[in-house]
């Protein structure tokens, strides 16, 4: 799928660049602004890496202690990833899976007066069809969560009994995905 991000972000002009954080930022009930890393558009290659880096006002309800969520799903990061394995509740007929690497790293710097009570605990998992890790950093006034997820399979194609036995471990990585750090503006 590298190509495909390499493709889109290369294939979209400099005006649209510009507004896509914004974009990004409204689909989540935010105003602010930013803007897109494109990393390099002209590689070719198995991996692509690009960024977002931006400014969102009142992002967090405070004062008081408030929870911020550790996954924000711009675009095709790994959170989608792994959404994406959840679309379905039950699966009757064989379906498409295939594998993916994905690295998400996201620094959060809180401004003076915001104090950090709690970040979530680290998580490692590695069975027959994720290796997923997941750390929370913690540096003064900013925290950076750095995860990785490796859906590995050797077929196209999975059976509905694959999509049962991955279950189990897709609902962690779902869980971490949902965890939150703990604030409390002053």
């Amino acid at each position: 799928i590298a190509e495909q991000f390499r493709r889109t972000v290369r294939n979209t002009d400099q005006a649209d660049r510009d507004l896509f954080f914004e974009r990004i930022l409204k689909n989540i009930g935010q105003q602010g602004s930013g803007v897109l890393e494109p990393g390099d558009v002209n590689e070719a290659g198995d991996e692509y890496a690009f960024g977002f880096k931006g400014t969102s006002e009142n992002f967090i309800n405070l004062p008081g202690p408030a929870g911020v969520a550790t996954s924000i799903n711009f675009w095709g990061g790994l959170g989608d990833a792994a959404f994406n394995l959840t679309d379905e509740k039950l699966r009757t007929q064989d379906f498409a899976c295939t594998g993916y690497d994905v690295d998400d790293d996201t620094t959060y710097e809180f401004a003076e007066g915001i104090d950090i009570l709690a970040v979530p605990t680290p998580v490692q998992l590695k069975d027959e069809f994720f290796t997923y890790d997941a750390k929370y950093i913690r540096d003064g006034s900013s925290v950076v969560v750095r995860r990785t997820l490796k859906f590995h399979t050797q077929k196209a194609v999975c059976t509905p009994d694959d999509f049962r036995r991955l279950q189990p471990s897709l609902q962690r990585i779902i869980r971490d995905l949902k965890s939150q750090i703990i604030v409390r503006g002053t």
